[in-house]
């Protein structure tokens, strides 16, 4: 069977650096692999390690480039060409452990290594070279390094506490490099980040330092940062003596809004163009003398006069930083990463500007503090951040607005943050696993992509629990997953999507005291068995499938547990198999007895089932010690057994059905059916398919490996991954499993690296899904925190039994022992106290000596007072912490309410309807009243301008009037007639408000929303509608107000009521009426706010804890009560009662006013009465029935009272419902109508911020940056051309000077011709030049021509112009050809290059883009070299000493001419670079000026849009209907310009007519350019063929005439050619011939070689085979042979073992004849007494173990 694995895509992250390699991919490590991810397309691509692991590694990005730093036993360094992954070279230093670091150099020529502890070095190589350039000495570990980007000899290390900036020398021979320490004020620093002015360092404190790498040093001077405070601080005191309220906030430039009432018009606040103020955004002025309590990205402290910038919160230090063109992000305290500008950061800030420009927070699923973080994106405007918490985000900056959002992709990386612990299918869905790992978060992974798209995993839910995750199973019945954790907690999670929430926890239970090792689910899927460190297997029945389970209980063991397997058996038969540490097999039965009826747990007090409740254990000794293993059908019952062994083999052995097989621990070792060699490592994780056709297995070596069984049962590998996939330093790989169907595999690792697998073939794969029974979930989760000291379910359920009662408890065996024990020590202790008691007082004892364990007694009391005290001091710090906070709020929300407080009011019935008022604060009118008054006298003038228009005739002017606005406070125009401005005494009453008190009439006075245009109308406006909204807040409080007084009348009402009610009740029972029910309403005031915020006694529920003395005081004055006496509590009553005689209570009368008193004779025998008795009595009786009727009468009237007063108070609840409903409507009215207002009120503050932003003061400021630019412009134009003509001078001296020297040349001839015989050797001394570098500048060794100068000007012209298309595709940076030196890089070049890079680069955001060599430097000043003269040695044999002396001289004239030309030449491109300069310069400077004045014309349109945009409330009237418009169309009108329809009409027709005549012209220009086109291609035609003509022309002028060319003129074509033609093609044949016959006889050799090789592998193969077994034969001996000793150490031993059998025998001999003798007589004197019977403990003892346990079971 092939099921070859294929890597699709990796999906975890190891928690490192994570960096771009290119704007659109990032890389970071997982595993032992290096992951390439595209951030668009998600692809993937992985370069695998090649050794143990990945340690660290580094990119370049110019060359693509990528180093890798590998742990193992002899560590090495790979750099690897990105795009394909070649491998360029190796570097291999000598290390003895590992690497920490490594750094590219910005041109990609060298390569930084740090070596880790004990070598603690710095090597830089050449690695292209593969040539070490220098090394040095560490003196602490490196965790970060880097170039400087400019500078590729400087360099900068910091990690553990340490920071070093290298700067690296170049000697005569060699290299030097030199360490300075920066002098960091006390910091400690954690990382560093360059930047284009200096190098930014991070500080374990949270702080950030930007210093200068030349001088190490801050960038300010602190002397002038203290004058620049000192003249800050002098400045704020004025202001806020002048009472101006300032606000500094700081973006990339200086913000300030200031507001004053003084202040004209437009002048309100300063804003930049390109700025956008945060929200979050704080300034706190801020003393040095107090530093605690500091916002972050404020100044922390002040030291040595330098304030430094707290970059993160709370003291966090600094855990990553990556520097942008014009911010630094800075990564340390939890999920948030911060954003600084360049431009106010530093220790050094002349107002304490706020250098925080945004903060960003990521804490979704605990997203912590970033590890890894660097700049990427083809704009430089992307984030990489790799979490603690395992995932990677891409963060991006908009640079416009300051604003971050993350990548809409989403995170590229959602892994488990550490180890891996386990893995499993999950049950529902086909290419979905489930994971948990170290970091408490269980996952669910989505293994298989969508179509069309490259495979990735998705982590589709998780969840993350309080404890570390061991171990993880899923069921193959039911939805449900077993979780368990490092505490001991067995968690049953849910699976379905019936679930309340994602991974629902249906039953949480502490079952192990230690963490969980192995987890595993029963084939029916009814039960749970969980092992762990504490040598203890526990089961648990899931009951209502998988909603809820219960613990049975739980089985021992004597060794280790290392993992479970259930096999499938027959129901009732079902057994969990636990392999030991040792090598055994244990299986365990299920106590099927109390699965039945839902489960019920063990009744014994330890809950141990081993022999208890049907519960049968026995065991298994095995070949090999199985640390891994999995269950799979077989041929027998319980089928076949796959396990990882001690010996790094994997087994497959068959599980025994019989009874007799299980021989025990120390039995028969069971042998495997087969083995076979895997992995070099044992710990490891296996998984198989659902069919069992498909086995994986990992190892803590780093590999995976498939492997399946053939026909015959054996193990048969399939494949093993070449290279170790995980990492083997960190444990390797941890866990594995296939997904439901068996296509996808999955690996994970111990370091957190997971890769995702698919598997060819089919047989192993299982498309059919299962059947999985659906669960009622409980709404409720069951999860709680894991507490360590949290009690197991064998404490909790021991716990439950002792508060069983004693009749109960006593029938349970165990119980009773222990109660029995119990009771008898402690009838022991009272007995020793009662002995204690009667003792004499000399020897009596006292009970505190009756303690055994004193010391044991003072600790517990000391414990318990530091308790105590610690719980004081806690209690007393939260209750002064609630303290603070309710004074704050108190202070803030409730005394700061000095107007009208909020209240509410209630149904009296309780109907639940309330009703609240709304809170005022004192509102102070004064403003408002000068804002009306300007208001009156606009509305005035108004008026008197309308008059003196009407009076002119000016109708046109009038209109005109009636629509411009008329700014407040402006004079008012004179009246003909006299000099008073006003015409009437109403007019300058109605200006002046003196009828009123100035706030009546602000309704009138509000200005139409059409006309509602201008700042000033704007912010009257403003106060005119918060003046409404009070007003109709005042309005309604007194509404409401009115109904609190209502309710307390009604309440009154029917308090009184109820009053009247009870005495009718009192006289109703008086009279003897049946009482009558009790329907009194009373009511309730719960709207008592005025002790809202005070706490009263009754409200105290807790019991007060009082202290000694406390209660002593109570005591006596419980005592003085008791007694009778008088405290203070009760002095009043005892007083009141003493007065009045006794309690205050109404006279009532008990007897019935109706009833008669009838005498006692009466009642006697009527036959012995008198006449006068008989009168007396029918008169009795005559009266007594009156008075029944007056009684009767009277109780109609009381009951008829009764239900008048009843009556009375439904009118009264009825009433106040009325005006509760009618208020309660008002109150909705009424906030309705402010929020309206309100609405607005935000509309006109958005607008006025409008306004102020695009005020005249920007614009002034715009235009004197403008004209300050134009001034620039200018005097670089008079420069320009100043140099332009100095250039063109220079250029036609360089010219003459250049024709002269070629004249010299051509009189070389003239001047030494005499000289025959040594003319050529003079031509040769001559020209010769020394060949030394140094001597001669690079590209000057021959003198130019004059189009050779040419050529070097415009080559300068050329670089120059390539300098303005600066991209950072490419990492090549071109070798200089400047014809001049270069000077060193200094700090004023690199501030020369970043103004360059912002004028040429403005796109990017970039720090460093590469910048070619022709933006280098030239030296200023460059003179002539000296004159070379021919050295003696060179003067020729022969030669007249005249001629030599005439050449020394003429050849000294040619030097000096060539040197003169090169210095020209020079200065020519030293001038030629400074026009071309220059005119960059000029056009940047046009360019901006262009910008400028399209910001101010932006702004003008902006202003004047701000000024006169206007919202317009539109309200439909009742009984409208709308019309459903025929698409859908947008709501928001917030753009909406209101104007008349007419004046659109009118603007369409004359936009038609112009665009009419538009196209008309564009027409007539289009004819007409049509015939200059066709006649300029006419034109260039003839020019081309006139060009052609010419070429043609020279060629044939140019031709040389040879011997050859004549010959065919004169001759014609030579015949020669052809016979020698025929010839070679003869050869050609026979050469053919010869070739084929010679590939027919190596064809055939190679036939016969190739079927020697065929016969030479069968006979390797079988050599081979025959080596296995030999080897394994080998083994065995060796094994024996070691356990075996000499032949002469044998003998000696046997005859030792010989004499001492001897020995041993004769003593047993005769030992065994006494005791016959001795058994004899005993059988003797026992018959003579009584029968003897056989005792069946003596029996078993006197029986082998094995025998003895299978005999009693």
């Amino acid at each position: 069977m092939s099921a070859q694995l294929i890597l699709k895509c990796a999906f975890g992250y190891n928690g490192s650096q994570v960096q771009y390699i290119s704007p659109s991919e990032v890389v970071w490590v997982c595993g032992n692999a290096l992951i390439f991810q595209k951030i668009g397309s998600r692809t993937q691509r992985v370069l695998h390690g090649t050794s143990f692991g990945i340690q660290c590694f580094a990119v370049c990005k110019q060359l693509g480039l990528v180093a890798v730093a590998e742990k193992g036993p002899q560590p090495v360094v790979h750099v690897y060409r990105a795009a394909d992954f070649n491998l360029l070279t190796t570097l291999s230093p000598l290390v003895s452990l590992g690497f920490s670091a490594l750094a590219f150099s910005v041109d990609g020529q060298r390569l930084a290594v740090c070596i880790d502890e004990p070598d603690m070095t710095l090597n830089i190589y050449l690695w292209q070279q593969e040539r070490l350039l220098i090394q040095t000495t560490l003196i602490a570990p490196v965790q970060h390094i880097s170039f400087q980007p400019y500078n590729s000899d400087q360099l900068c290390t910091s990690g553990n506490g340490h920071l070093h900036v290298w700067r690296i020398d170049k000697l005569s021979n060699r290299y030097d490099i030199t360490s300075h320490d920066a002098d960091m004020h006390g910091i400690n620093p954690t990382c560093h980040a360059w930047f284009p002015k200096g190098l930014y360092i991070g500080g374990s404190g949270g702080e950030l330092l930007a210093i200068d790498p030349e001088t190490l040093q801050p960038l300010q001077d602190p002397s002038s940062v203290k004058k620049q405070e000192d003249s800050a601080a002098q400045q704020h005191d004025h202001h806020v003596g002048n009472g101006d309220l300032l606000l500094e906030l700081c973006s990339e430039e200086q913000v300030t809004i200031s507001m004053n009432e003084t202040h004209p018009a437009g002048n309100s606040s300063q804003l930049s163009k390109e700025e956008t103020i945060s929200s979050d955004l704080t300034h706190h002025e801020m003393d040095s003398s107090n530093a605690e309590g500091v916002e972050e990205g404020q100044t922390s402290r002040l030291l040595d006069g330098l304030k430094l910038i707290q970059a993160t919160s709370s003291g966090a230090p600094v855990a990553a930083m990556v520097v942008s063109r014009d911010h630094v992000i800075v990564a340390g305290d939890g999920a948030i990463i911060r954003w600084f500008s360049h431009a106010r950061l530093g220790y050094v800030r002349q107002q304490g500007h706020q250098p925080l420009i945004q903060k960003a927070e990521f804490s979704d699923g605990g997203f912590s503090a970033p590890l890894g973080l660097d700049l990427g994106g083809d704009q430089f405007n992307q984030v990489v951040l790799g979490g603690a918490d395992g995932s990677i985000k891409i963060v991006e900056l908009d640079s416009s607005s300051a604003r971050v959002h993350e990548h809409q992709g989403g995170p590229l990386v959602e892994a488990h943050a550490g180890d891996v612990t386990g893995m499993a299918p999950h049950p529902g869905r086909e290419g979905a696993v489930l994971s948990c790992g170290v970091d408490g978060t269980v996952r669910v992974w989505n293994l298989v992509s969508s179509p069309g798209l490259p495979p990735q995993c998705r982590c589709e839910s998780r969840r993350t629990f309080s404890s570390a995750q061991t171990a993880i199973a899923t069921s193959q019945k039911y939805p449900v997953a077993a979780i368990g954790s490092e505490t001991g907690v067995l968690r049953l999670v849910s699976l379905s999507e019936t679930s309340t929430r994602a991974l629902q926890v249906t039953f949480r239970c502490r079952l192990h005291t230690s963490s969980i090792r192995c987890i595993i689910f029963s084939p029916c899927g009814k039960w749970v068995a969980t092992t762990g460190d504490d040598k203890h297997i526990y089961l648990t029945l899931l009951k209502d499938h998988g909603a809820s389970a219960v613990v049975i209980g739980s089985v021992s063991s004597q060794e280790t547990i290392t993992s479970l397997v259930w096999p499938s058996a027959p129901i009732g038969e079902e057994s969990v198999l636990a392999l030991l540490v040792s090598g055994g097999l244990l299986s365990v039965s299920v106590p099927n007895g109390l699965s039945a009826g839902g489960g019920r747990p063990s009744q014994h007090s330890d809950m141990h089932l081993s022999g208890r409740e049907g519960v049968a254990t026995k065991a298994l000794k095995l070949e090999a010690p199985m640390l891994r293993a999995i269950g799979r059908g077989g041929d027998t019952k319980l089928g076949d057994l796959i396990g990882l062994g001690g010996d790094l083999m994997v087994h497959r052995l068959v599980i025994p059905d019989d009874y007799q097989a299980w021989t025990g621990i120390k039995g028969k070792a069971h042998k495997s059916d087969h083995r076979l060699g895997v992995h070099t490592a044992h710990e490891g994780a296996l998984s198989c398919t659902r069919n069992g056709r498909l086995i994986a297995s990992a190892s803590a070596d780093g590999h995976v490996a498939t492997l399946t069984t053939n026909f015959e049962g054996e193990l048969e590998l399939i494949q093993v991954t070449s290279s170790r996939v995980h990492d083997v330093t960190t444990g390797g790989a941890s866990a594995v499993s296939f997904d439901l169907s068996g296509r996808w595999m999955a690996s994970a690792g111990a370091g957190g690296g997971m890769f995702l697998y698919e598997t060819q073939g089919h047989a192993h794969v299982t498309l059919e899904p299962l059947h999985l029974a659906v669960p009622k979930l409980s709404p409720i989760d069951q999860d709680a925190f894991d507490e360590p000291n949290e009690m197991t379910e064998a404490e909790a359920h021991k716990k439950r039994l002792s508060e069983i009662p004693p009749p109960v408890a006593v029938q349970m065996a165990d119980t009773g022992v222990i109660s029995a024990r119990l009771e008898e020590l402690r009838q022991q202790l009272s007995a020793v106290i009662a002995a204690n008691d009667t003792s004499d007082e000399i020897e009596k004892m006292d009970r505190t000596e009756l303690i055994v364990d004193r010391g044991m007694v003072a600790e517990l009391k000391a414990a318990a007072d530091a308790r105590v005290e610690a719980l004081k001091d806690g209690i007393r710090k939260e209750h002064l912490h609630l303290e603070v906070i309710a004074e704050r709020v108190r202070n803030a929300c409730w005394e700061s309410v000095d107007g009208q407080r909020g209240q509410f009011v209630t149904s009296i019935k309780g109907t639940g309807v309330e009703v609240y008022n709304f809170p005022l604060l004192n509102y102070n009118a004064s403003t408002l009243r000068k804002v009306l008054t300007l208001r009156r006298m606009e509305v005035v003038e108004e008026k008197l301008t309308k008059q003196e228009m009407n009076a002119l005739g000016g109708i046109a002017h009038q209109e005109e009037a009636e629509t411009a606005p008329t700014p407040m406070g402006s004079s008012v125009p004179p009246v003909r007639g006299g000099g008073n401005a006003f015409t009437s005494p109403e007019d300058e009453r109605f200006a002046t408000g003196v009828e009123t008190d100035g706030l009546e009439d602000v309704g009138t006075l509000m200005h139409d929303d059409m006309n509602l245009h201008g700042t000033l109308r704007k912010s009257a406006q403003l106060h005119f509608y918060r003046h409404q909204v009070l007003e109709l807040k005042r309005q309604f409080n007194k509404d409401f107000e009115a109904v609190v007084k209502l309710k307390k009348i009604e309440t009154d009402k029917i308090l009184d009521f109820n009053g009247k009610m009870d005495e009718t009740a009192r006289d109703l029972l008086q009279l003897g009426a049946p009482p009558p029910s009790d329907e009194r309403f009373i009511p309730t005031f719960p709207e008592d706010m005025k002790h809202v915020l005070t706490v009263r006694d009754e409200e105290v529920e807790a019991q007060r804890v009082m202290s000694d003395a406390e209660r002593v005081k109570q005591g006596s004055r419980q005592g003085l009560e008791g007694a009778g006496g008088v405290i203070d509590s009760g002095l009043a009553d005892r007083a009141l009662k003493f007065m009045m005689g006794g309690n205050l209570t109404s006279k009532h009368v008990a007897q019935d006013p109706f009833a008669l008193d009838r005498p006692a004779w009466m009642d006697g025998n009527p036959k012995l009465f008198s006449e006068e008795q008989i009168k007396e009595v029918r008169e009795f009786l005559a009266a007594e029935k009156l008075m029944q009727e007056e009684k009767t009468k009277k109780v109609a009237a009381l009951e008829l009272e009764l239900r008048s007063f009843k009556g009375n108070v439904e009118d009264c609840l009825q009433r106040f419902e009325e005006a509760l409903q009618g208020l309660l409507a008002k109150r909705l009215k009424t906030q309705a109508d402010v929020a309206a207002l309100e609405s607005r009120i935000i509309a006109l503050c958005i607008n006025l911020e409008r306004c102020d932003a695009t005020g005249d003061s920007v614009e002034r400021e715009l235009y004197q940056q403008t004209s300050a630019l134009t001034d620039v412009r200018g005097r670089i134009v008079i420069d320009l051309s100043e140099r332009k003509g100095a250039l063109a001078e220079l250029e036609t001296r360089l010219a003459e000077m250049t024709v002269e020297d070629k004249q010299m040349d051509r009189n070389f001839k003239k001047e030494f011709v005499d000289a025959e015989l040594f003319y050529t050797k003079l031509l040769h001394l001559y020209r010769w030049r020394s060949a030394r570098g140094d001597e001669v500048p690079s590209g000057n060794t021959v003198a130019p021509t004059p189009s050779g100068i040419s050529r070097v000007i415009s080559r300068q012209l050329s670089r120059q112009t390539s300098a303005r298309s600066v991209t950072t595709s490419t990492g090549n940076q071109p070798q200089a050809q400047a014809t001049g030196l270069m000077t060193p890089v200094t700090q004023s070049v690199l501030q020369k290059r970043e103004e360059m890079i912002r004028e040429l680069a403005p796109t990017t955001m970039d720090p460093f883009p590469q910048l070619t060599s022709s933006e280098s430097y030239l030296d200023t000043e460059s003179g002539p070299d000296e004159v070379e003269i021919l050295p003696d040695s060179m003067y020729p044999e022969g030669l007249d000493l005249e001629w030599w002396n005439k050449l020394v001289q003429y050849r000294a004239k040619k030097t000096r001419s060539e040197a003169e030309i090169r210095h020209q030449a020079h200065s020519a491109a030293l001038l030629m670079k400074e026009v071309v300069k220059m005119g960059f310069d000029e056009a940047a400077i046009a360019a901006k000026v262009e910008v400028k004045m399209a910001a101010i014309s932006s702004l003008r349109k902006e202003r004047q849009e701000a000024i006169h945009d206007t919202d317009l409330q539109l309200y439909l009237k009742a009984g409208l209907v709308e019309a459903e418009p025929p698409t859908v169309v947008s709501s928001d009108m917030s753009s909406a310009v209101y104007i008349h329809r007419s004046l659109v009409e009118g603007l369409n027709q004359e936009v038609h007519m112009r665009g009419d005549k538009k196209v008309e012209i564009m027409k007539a220009i289009k004819d007409f350019k049509k015939g200059i086109y066709q006649l300029e291609w006419e034109h260039k035609r003839c020019d081309m063929m006139v060009e052609d003509l010419r070429e043609k022309t020279k060629e044939l002028q140019m031709l040389h005439v040879t011997r050859d060319l004549q010959s065919i003129f004169r001759d014609g074509e030579d015949r020669s050619a052809i016979n020698e033609l025929a010839s070679l093609e003869a050869l050609a044949k026979q050469r053919e011939i010869l070739h084929a016959k010679n590939l027919s006889d190596r064809q055939k050799k190679m036939r016969r070689v190739g079927k020697s090789i065929e016969e030479k592998k069968k006979q390797n193969n079988e050599v081979g085979q025959h080596m296995v077994t030999l080897e394994s034969v080998l083994a065995e001996q060796e094994r024996l042979r070691g356990s075996m000793q000499t032949t002469e150490d044998q003998n000696s031993r046997r005859m030792r073992s010989m004499v001492t059998h001897k020995r041993l025998k004769e003593i047993a001999t005769a030992q065994q004849a006494e005791m016959s003798l001795l058994a004899a007589e005993l059988d003797k004197l026992r018959l003579r007494t009584y029968p003897t019977f056989m005792d069946p403990n003596a029996l078993a003892a006197a029986l082998p173990p094995d025998t003895k346990s299978s005999l009693w079971k």
